[in-house]
């Protein structure tokens, strides 16, 4: 992070705070890793994916949780669901599939927001989650990368390749100048 050094600070209190509530952790759970690596093979080689836990709890009875941190009102990544939006979360069902691979459901998981230690569990939509990762090897082998924003461009607000993009925001206000300037051609 960029200017960790100013924001360590405030960012250990906001830890220390939420470590402090009783809603961080769930009844009866404990610990057992912190900041752990994973790898996960999906099709049976040819893809990995790799990550690392933010914590790992064993709850009453075995189960095991999963806890991902959020500073704060950040969503975390997704993919698209219905109409286009990204709105299916995909950052948790990975993490579950790392500590369960045929039965991921069987894995509790979780965003904790260190501001409130808040939990909070997104809407599980297997189908869509197992539909994406199980077409990713298929279009990795075909070299198939369309590029398909989310309707509302907020996959577009933080991407680092607007230079090289073939659709978005920049494209979009290129495309308005040049039809402006009488240059037909736009951006393509």
């Amino acid at each position: 992070i960029v200017g960790w050094t100013v924001y360590r600070e405030e960012w250990i209190a906001l830890l220390e705070r939420a470590v402090a509530a009783p809603k961080f952790r769930d009844d009866g759970a404990r610990s057992i890793a912190f900041e752990e690596e994973f790898t996960l093979e999906l099709a049976d080689g040819p893809l990995h994916i790799t990550g690392r836990l933010d914590r790992l709890d064993e709850l009453d009875g075995g189960k095991r949780k999963v806890i991902d941190y959020k500073s704060g009102s950040s969503k975390p990544p997704g993919i698209q669901g219905a109409g286009g939006k990204l709105n299916v979360d995909l950052q948790l069902p990975l993490y579950q599939r790392s500590q369960n691979r045929e039965d991921p459901t069987a894995v509790v998981a979780a965003y904790v927001t260190l501001g409130s230690a808040d939990a909070i569990t997104p809407k599980a939509q297997p189908e869509l989650v197992d539909a994406f990762l199980d077409s990713l090897p298929r279009r990795f082998a075909r070299g198939e990368f369309p590029v398909l924003p989310d309707v509302d461009g907020e996959a577009c607000r933080f991407c680092e390749a607007s230079l090289v993009c073939r659709t978005g925001l920049r494209v979009e206000r290129k495309r308005i100048a040049t039809s402006a300037s009488g240059d037909e051609g736009g951006a393509q």
